[in-house]
C-alpha cells in the first residue's frame, strides 16, 4: 500500500495521539500537513535512491487533538517482497525548536537594545554638534545664519535618531514631520 501506514509502534501512538488499529493502512496526509504535503514529500523521498542515501527533513505533525508538533522524518529503506520499502522514523524536536525560537527572540531583544542605544548616542553627538555650531554662531556674527542654518539641519538630524530611540517598530512619517517641524 504506497503511502499508507503499515505498522507504527506505541511511540508512535502516543505523539500522534492515534491507536495502531486507526492508523493501519491510512494515508499518513491527514498527519503531515494534507494531501499536497504529503505527496510532495512521498516525491522527494522516492527521489532517494535506495542506496542507503540519507533522507532527513523537518515536518509538522498535527496530532490528533489538533495540537502540532515539529519533527525531524528520517527515512530508511527495507527490501520486500513487493520491492523497496520505507522505514519512517520520526523524532520529536518541539522542544528544541522552542528553545531556538526562545533564544532568538533574546537575541533579537539584545539587539534592538543595542540599536536604540546607538541611536540614543548619535542623537545625543548631533546635539552637542549643533550647539557648538551655534556657540560659534554667536562669536562669529558674520557666519551666524550659515551656521545656526545647519545648526538647525543637525538638530532635526537628531530629533529623527531621537524618535528612533523611542520607537520600536517603523517610524510614521507623521511623527517624522512633527519632529523636523518642530526643531524648525
Amino acid at each position: 500500500a504506497a503511502g499508507r501506514f503499515v505498522r507504527v509502534n506505541r511511540q508512535f501512538e502516543r505523539l500522534t495521539g492515534w491507536d495502531a488499529q486507526e492508523l493501519q493502512g491510512a494515508s499518513p496526509a491527514s498527519l503531515f500537513g494534507g494531501p499536497d504535503d504529503w505527496a510532495m514529500l512521498l516525491a522527494r523521498i522516492d527521489r532517494v535512491p535506495a542506496s542507503g542515501a540519507a533522507f532527513v527533513e523537518e515536518v509538522t505533525l498535527t496530532r490528533r487533538d489538533g495540537e502540532t508538533r515539529h519533527c525531524e522524518l528520517h527515512v530508511g529503506w527495507i527490501a520486500s517482497q513487493v520491492g523497496r520499502e520505507a522505514i519512517l522514523t520520526l523524532h520529536d524536536i518541539s522542544r528544541l525548536k522552542r528553545v531556538e525560537y526562545q533564544r532568538l527572540e533574546e537575541v533579537r531583544s539584545q539587539r534592538d537594545l543595542v540599536i536604540r542605544e546607538v541611536h540614543h548616542r548619535i542623537k545625543n553627538n548631533l546635539q552637542g554638534v549643533a550647539g557648538l555650531l551655534q556657540q560659534v554662531a554667536v562669536r562669529k556674527p558674520e557666519a551666524a545664519d550659515a551656521l545656526s542654518d545647519v545648526a538647525n539641519q543637525i538638530a532635526s538630524i537628531a530629533q529623527v535618531y531621537g524618535l528612533k530611540v523611542r520607537e520600536q517598530e517603523r517610524l510614521a512619517f507623521s511623527d517624522l514631520l512633527e519632529a523636523v517641524l518642530a526643531s524648525l
